[in-house]
């Protein structure tokens, strides 16, 4: 089965309908049950994600998360730095970092050195992935079961080195026949908040697994930045929808149990 996905026009911005950034993993011949008494699908999952390992996640997305007492997923570059990117922007400490994960925090790879793996030898693509995952789990005394690629970027070889070594990877935004791949939608600075709190609201109603991805979350958002403001509304979007929020390894438990297959 072919699965066609239009586009739709958000402002000035073309998007992905709303049945791709929610994945088309509708249950066929599932019986979803809902807990009445607080108006949960079961069968709808919405994973946080937040890549880099920025200065923004421990400092501002930490304790709005143990606010509204929601999980995540934090991919991490590997060799992060303790100096500013080209970009102005800090990272997080490894004691953030272990912070996060003895609070139950999901810590993923997102690579060694967040290069554009596509552009790499296989040599170099299984350093990437092989030697971010062992120093992540030494460093943290973690298992490290998910992967986000940079920039969304992947081809057939990536996707073979990476089932090696992890459960779940992540991609942006595009349809993929794979079993291992999870897709997302990435957050920008110039996206109507509103409409994020639909896909929420719709995901849940339909059973659906919802993955967002957020980058820096800034007073100052740069174009793949999320205000804090913004980010304030999404959380209560989310709270006020009463759909379960889990890490992307919780959530492919219920994408796997959802899985249309495209064959």
């Amino acid at each position: 089965m072919v699965i066609k996905i239009p586009k739709k026009r958000i402002g000035n911005n073309y998007l992905f309908s709303i049945e791709l950034i929610l994945l088309v993993l509708i249950g066929i011949g599932i019986t979803t049950i809902t807990d009445t008494k607080t108006g949960t699908n079961k069968n709808a999952c919405l994973s946080l994600t937040f890549d880099d390992g920025l200065e923004s996640h421990y400092s501002i997305v930490y304790p709005l998360l143990k606010e509204k007492n929601f999980t995540a997923t934090f991919f991490i570059i590997a060799n992060i730095s303790s100096d500013p990117d080209d970009l102005g922007r800090r990272f997080m400490s490894s004691e953030d970092i272990k912070k996060l994960s003895e609070d139950n925090f999901e810590i993923g790879s997102h690579t060694l050195s967040h290069e554009k793996l596509t552009n790499l030898s296989k040599e170099e693509i299984e350093k990437e992935l092989k030697e971010s995952k062992e120093l992540l789990e030494k460093t943290y005394n973690i298992s490290i079961y998910s992967v986000a690629f940079p920039y969304g970027d992947y081809d057939k070889n990536v996707l073979k080195i990476a089932r090696k070594y992890y459960l779940n990877t992540r991609a942006i935004s595009e349809y993929e026949k794979e079993h291992l791949i999870i897709n997302s939608f990435a957050m920008k600075q110039n996206i109507n908040v509103q409409d994020i709190c639909q896909y929420i609201d719709y995901a849940n109603r339909n059973k659906l697994l919802l993955i967002i991805i957020f980058h820096d979350i800034s007073n100052k958002p740069k174009l793949w930045d999320t205000s804090i403001e913004d980010f304030k509304t999404i959380l209560k979007c989310i709270d006020d929808s009463k759909i379960k929020v889990g890490s992307i390894t919780e959530c492919n438990e219920i994408k796997k149990s959802l899985y249309v297959s495209a064959d």
